[in-house]
């Protein structure tokens, strides 16, 4: 019986050891409510209640209901049981999917509480709730209310300089216990809940963040360097971890990858030029890029512009617009000399175009010939032989036909050097083959 009751006493010991840890590990609760009472869980802080709003399609809160104390257990089990080194299951990103979007549910509750209060008279700029999103914690916009702009007091016009300044003014305050009640939980459990969706959302990127390096490399040399390159696939990941949909049915590998490569094309379209195009004109280009490859292959020749306009679908206007609009910019210098009497530029030589070469674009060709060698080089040798003689690739000067079949130690009709050669350019534009041979768009 003393044996049993030592055993007793040591499962109690153990029991209060592991509730004690499990506090411990919690998060910090944040200062007390001026309405909290002695012996409830302590609210959140305004610091990181302001710093957890973010961007997100949001679900109800209900989404996680049940046994609160049950329910956050779970969440705790299976962010235990994900490894950010290995990809996750279709399981566990079903429930990390869910617990990110519960957090979200629950912000967009503050996002309605803040609108209510500000539409309801509380001392906001009526311009406050409609001019746009806010940034959230990460950078990303928030949809819901928008931080408020106070105008410029009376004041100002009577010698306040500080008056005048337009400063901005945080958002209606909603307290941890009003956002809790709203969501049907109490502050603790809603801090809880906040908190592990949190480390939800970072370990499905953490996991998943090898997709930014693969499609990175894609996207070299159009402007970017590699590290801003990850960068911006990183808040692209991001963006689609957080408007995941689980109860869709598809991976999550599948769905992040548009949006990581949405992000990489619109930054490269923005930082990659050094003027900036607007992203339809792009899309025009790219799709005047396509058709033009495809009347190529069709015709033999390349098309004229009307036939470009056709494919593509746009006016012949349209077209010339967006040819001259992609037209990259030249550099221009000051003119030496050609200067009037009093030392300023003749208007008729103002500026030149710089004819020296870029040590960019040098740098480009060599390695576009020997992209161009390493896929030459997986063709036969007879026509390897003819694409080089027929196009000058070794010394710059194209051959006939008829001097092609010369050149060979078994001399072959001219009939025949267009077979191989029409056979050449066939294997050349093939998807895996053209794709290394494309340019910049």
């Amino acid at each position: 019986e003393e044996e049993e009751e030592e055993e007793d006493a040591a499962e109690a010991a153990a029991g209060a050891s592991s509730e004690a840890g499990s506090d411990s590990r919690r998060p910090a609760l944040l200062d007390n409510d001026e309405d909290a009472e002695d012996g409830d869980a302590p609210p959140l802080t305004a610091d990181q209640d302001a710093n957890d709003e973010e961007e997100g399609a949001a679900t109800p809160a209900a989404a996680l209901r049940g046994d609160p104390c049950a329910c956050i257990e779970t969440m705790r089990a299976v962010l235990a049981s994900v490894s950010s080194k290995r990809l996750l299951t279709a399981a566990q990103e079903c429930d990390l999917g869910e617990m990110v979007q519960a957090r979200l549910g629950l912000l967009e509750v503050r996002a309605q509480l803040r609108a209510a209060r500000g539409e309801g008279g509380g001392g906001l700029d009526p311009q406050a709730t409609s001019s746009g999103p806010a940034a959230g914690d990460d950078g990303h916009a928030t949809h819901g209310a928008a931080p408020a702009r106070s105008r410029p007091a009376a004041s100002a016009s009577h010698g306040d300089p500080a008056a005048s300044i337009t400063t901005a003014r945080a958002p209606p305050a909603v307290s941890p216990r009003e956002w809790a009640a709203a969501a049907g939980l109490t502050p603790a459990e809603l801090q809880m809940r906040l908190h592990l969706g949190l480390q939800a959302r970072e370990m499905m990127v953490a996991c998943n963040a090898r997709l930014v390096a693969a499609a990175a490399h894609r996207y070299t040399g159009r402007g970017l360097s590699h590290s801003d390159l990850v960068s911006e696939g990183m808040q692209g990941l991001r963006t689609g971890v957080e408007r995941f949909d689980p109860r869709r049915g598809f991976r999550l590998s599948t769905y992040v990858t548009w949006w990581i490569r949405q992000a990489l094309g619109r930054a490269t379209q923005a930082q990659g030029r050094l003027v900036s195009l607007p992203v339809s004109v792009v899309d025009r280009f790219r799709r005047l890029v396509r058709a033009e490859v495809v009347l190529c292959d069709q015709l033999g020749r390349p098309p004229t512009q009307d036939e470009l306009a056709a494919a593509a679908g746009m006016s012949a206007k349209r077209l010339v617009q967006v040819q001259a609009a992609i037209r990259k910019p030249a550099v221009l210098n000051e003119a030496e000399g050609d200067r009037d009497e009093e030392g300023g530029l003749q208007p008729s030589a103002a500026f030149v175009i710089d004819s020296t070469e870029d040590p960019m674009l040098r740098a480009m060709q060599a390695l576009k010939r020997v992209e161009l060698d390493d896929v030459l080089r997986r063709l036969p040798r007879r026509e390897v032989s003819v694409i080089k003689n027929r196009f000058g690739l070794e010394d710059g000067r194209e051959r006939t036909l008829g001097q092609c079949g010369t050149s060979h130690e078994v001399h072959i009709t001219r009939e025949r050097v267009r077979q191989i050669e029409a056979k050449a350019i066939h294997r050349l534009r093939s998807p895996s083959r053209f794709k290394r041979l494309e340019g910049d768009w």
